[in-house]
This record gives C-alpha cells, sequence and structure tokens, in this order.
C-alpha cells in the first residue's frame, strides 16, 4: 500500500546448530558486520555493497508479518513488521562488537 512503512527484522545467533550456509554466504555476513562503520556519522551505517549482498542471501519467502508500530517516537502506526524465520549464524566476535558499540 502507498504510504505504508515497514520493517525487515533478522535474527541472528551464535549457536553453531545455526551454521549451515556455504562459505561464500558465511564470508558475506562476516563481511557485512565487520564493516560496519561505527564512526562515520551520528548513526551507524553499514556498507551498501556489504548490505545489498546480506540481502541477496536472506530468506523472504518463509517469514512472519504482522501489522505494528515503531518503537520509537512517533511509533507511526500501521507499520508491516516482517520476521525472517530463519535464524543466522554469527560468531560471538561479532556480538561483542555490538554490545559495546550499542550500549
Amino acid at each position: 500500500m502507498p504510504g505504508q512503512e515497514s520493517t525487515i527484522h533478522i535474527l541472528f545467533s551464535t549457536d553453531k546448530k545455526y551454521k549451515t550456509l556455504t562459505k561464500p554466504e558465511d564470508a558475506i555476513i562476516n563481511n557485512f558486520f565487520t564493516n560496519i562503520d561505527w564512526k562515520s556519522s551520528k548513526s551507524d551505517t553499514a556498507d551498501l555493497l556489504g548490505l545489498g549482498n546480506l540481502m541477496e542471501i536472506l530468506n523472504f519467502k518463509d517469514r512472519y508479518v504482522y501489522q505494528g508500530s515503531l518503537t520509537a517516537p512517533p511509533c507511526t502506526s500501521e507499520v508491516y513488521v516482517n520476521v525472517l524465520k530463519t535464524i543466522y549464524y554469527i560468531s560471538q566476535e561479532h556480538i561483542e562488537m555490538l554490545k559495546k558499540h550499542l550500549a
């Protein structure tokens, strides 16, 4: 619908049972997190190429969708939330990096 906002939520885990991607796909996830530029602006930014590569390997066909609202002001209503069912493996190193920068 025109004017409708949507969000995409990707689930990551350090549990090795989720390490099911090929080596090139795993490299895409590692590249994405390794190349986040935490210092370029007031908001954290990801390299567009890295983000594009990440989006290409995600399974968008298998997802949960619900209507909700944003959790930060102005808490816009009628936002469609897409939560991907696939859980993707991420290294503990990347979790620690995220915790450090988002704390």
